[in-house]
C-alpha cells in the first residue's frame, strides 16, 4: 500500500513540475537590431550616387548615369554646388541622348541652386568645338541676365561667328516652359514686373540689384553712336552695303 501511494505521489509531483514549466514564460532572444539609416547614411549615399553618375557619363553609359544621378537628388541632401554638379551630368547625358527638353531643364535649374555654377575649362572648350563645328553665323545665348552678357564678353574672341545675342529666357518662351505676360502688358515695357510676380523668388534679388545698376551705369557713361565699325552709320554721299 506505501509503494503505490508512493508512485502515486511520484506521479502526481512531476505532473505538476510539467504543468509549471509549460506555464512559465519563455525568454525570447532579442531580434537584432535593424541599422539606423541617419541623414549622414543617405548624404553619403547621395554622394556615392553622385560620383558613380559621373562615371557612368565618362564611360559612355548615359541612361545608367540619369538612373544615379537622380537618385543622388532624391532626398536633398547633398550641398548646392553637389546638387548643380549633378544637374550639369544630367543634363549632359540628356544632351547626347537626344533629349533637348531635359537638357535644358537641368541645366536651367542647375543655376538656380547654384549660381555660381560654371563648366570646367574642359567642358567649356567642348562647348566652343560644338559651336564651331556647327559653323552657326548667329548665336543665340539664353543663360540669364547678367551670365549670358558675361559668356559672350569671355567667347566673343574664341568664335568665329559675327554675331552673338543674348535672349534670356526667350527658348522657354518658345519651348512653353515660362508663361509670358499678357499682350497688354508687353507694349508697356513692364514685362519684367509680370516675371518678378510669376517667379519673385528666383528674379526678384536680381532685378533689385541689376536694374539699378544699369540705370546708374546709363546715367555716368551715356550710350554713344559708334563712328566706325560694322555697326555704324554711313557718311554721306556712301551707299549702304545692308
Amino acid at each position: 500500500m506505501k509503494t503505490i501511494l508512493s508512485h502515486r505521489f511520484i506521479l502526481i509531483g512531476a505532473a505538476l513540475a510539467v504543468a509549471a514549466c509549460q506555464q512559465m514564460p519563455v525568454q525570447e532572444k532579442p531580434a537584432p537590431a535593424a541599422p539606423q539609416i541617419t541623414e549622414e547614411v543617405l548624404r553619403e549615399r547621395a554622394q556615392n550616387d553622385l560620383a558613380a553618375g559621373v562615371k557612368q557619363y565618362e564611360a559612355g553609359e548615359f541612361d545608367a548615369a540619369v538612373k544615379s544621378l537622380s537618385a543622388s537628388l532624391d532626398h536633398g541632401l547633398l550641398s548646392k554646388q553637389e546638387q548643380a554638379r549633378a544637374r550639369k551630368y544630367l543634363a549632359f547625358s540628356h544632351c547626347v541622348s537626344g533629349r533637348e527638353q531635359q537638357c535644358r531643364d537641368e541645366f536651367r535649374k542647375a543655376f538656380e541652386i547654384y549660381p555660381d555654377f560654371a563648366l570646367t575649362p574642359a567642358e567649356d572648350e567642348a562647348v566652343v568645338e560644338r559651336i564651331e563645328r556647327s559653323g552657326a553665323d548667329v548665336v543665340w545665348v539664353g543663360l540669364s541676365t547678367p551670365k549670358q552678357e558675361l559668356w559672350m564678353r569671355d567667347h566673343v574672341d574664341r568664335l568665329s561667328a559675327p554675331a552673338l545675342l543674348g535672349v534670356g529666357a526667350a527658348f522657354d518662351f518658345l519651348a512653353g516652359d515660362v508663361r509670358r505676360a499678357p499682350r497688354w502688358l508687353r507694349g508697356t515695357g513692364l514685362e519684367w514686373a509680370h516675371r518678378v510676380a510669376t517667379e519673385p523668388k528666383r528674379l526678384g534679388s536680381r532685378y533689385l540689384r541689376n536694374n539699378p545698376a544699369f540705370l546708374r551705369a546709363v546715367l555716368f557713361n551715356p550710350p554713344t553712336l559708334l563712328t566706325d565699325g560694322p555697326c555704324s552709320r554711313p557718311k554721306e554721299g556712301t551707299k549702304s552695303h545692308g
